[in-house]
């Protein structure tokens, strides 16, 4: 008779516990879609914290879908996760902290844990309590380049934070890129814009009760859909795979947004669609009263 091996994938780390760069000990999320841990981009001797898709193994531009310390990387081989108090810190050389959850509420006395959830969202959490209402921090509140399912963007008017995506400087560094999608709320209908930094490249058009105008999601999928509220409490887009099998995520990059979806058991990442999908997509090119062509 046939036994399955057990897993020995662990998703949680606790105030006794620690990853190293030197260890190479990694977390997986329940499912084994995404893994949690140390990696360095081709080429580069500067080390990050990330989150990537495990089944494509690859720590690479663009599989890698958040990166913690993308602006203060660590410059040589040492690197310590652990939980300090209320917070996860980042230990690079001299022990000195190279990045934080900064978390100033909470009660201490509690225990916390760090989890890594099956969406690849990075929890810090009370250990006796996984309600998502009482998170202390979550990664999906600090996107870097990629959106993935179940993780908002826009307005939370009750911490005032605002979510958006920023690209990488280019595909073997992610520090903070010049593209930016974000949602913009000051004139009209709230919209998403990209942007090169404070030149608008492309406008989502609003929210017509099933989709953004502008942006050609194909509707009527029978494994994904797309979210948005709008209230006193948040102005928000998100999506929802109903089939956890399939996988699909946002990305902006230089110039353009994309979805890809991975379709099992097709053996890799399709793009469905890119923005702008020509240079007549792009705003201002030709001018307010310019026709193109």
């Amino acid at each position: 008779q046939f036994h399955p091996a057990l897993s020995t994938y662990v998703n949680t780390l606790s105030s006794s516990e620690s990853l190293t760069i030197s260890s190479k000990r990694t977390l997986v999320s329940p499912g084994g879609v995404f893994e949690l841990g140390f990696f360095r981009p081709s080429g580069r001797s500067r080390s990050y914290l990330g989150i990537w898709y495990k089944k494509n193994s690859w720590k690479t531009y663009p599989w890698v879908a958040w990166v913690a310390n993308r602006d203060s990387p660590l410059s040589n081989s040492i690197g310590t996760l652990k939980i300090s108090g209320n917070n996860l810190v980042l230990l690079g050389q001299s022990n000195n902290t190279v990045w934080s959850t900064n978390i100033t509420r909470g009660n201490a006395r509690s225990p916390v844990i760090a989890e890594l959830l099956p969406n690849g969202n990075f929890v810090m959490r009370y250990s006796n309590n996984r309600d998502p209402s009482g998170f202390l921090w979550q990664s999906f509140d600090f996107p870097t380049d990629t959106l993935l399912p179940d993780m908002k963007l826009g307005y939370d008017f009750k911490t005032g934070r605002h979510r958006f995506l920023t690209s990488w400087r280019s595909y073997d560094d992610p520090s903070s890129g010049n593209y930016t999608y974000k949602l913009d709320i000051r004139r009209g209908l709230p919209e998403f814009i990209l942007m090169n930094g404070s030149y608008e490249i492309q406008r989502s058009g609003p929210w017509n009760g099933i989709e953004f105008s502008g942006i050609p999601e194909v509707q009527g999928l029978n494994y994904m859909v797309y979210n948005y509220t709008e209230n006193s409490e948040e102005i928000a887009y998100s999506f929802h795979m109903t089939n956890k099998s399939i996988h699909s995520r946002m990305l902006v990059s230089d110039y353009t947004l994309n979805r890809f979806t991975w379709i099992p058991p097709s053996p890799g990442w399709l793009q469905f669609w890119i923005l702008p999908t020509d240079v007549c997509d792009s705003l201002y090119l030709c001018g307010s009263y310019a026709y193109c062509d």
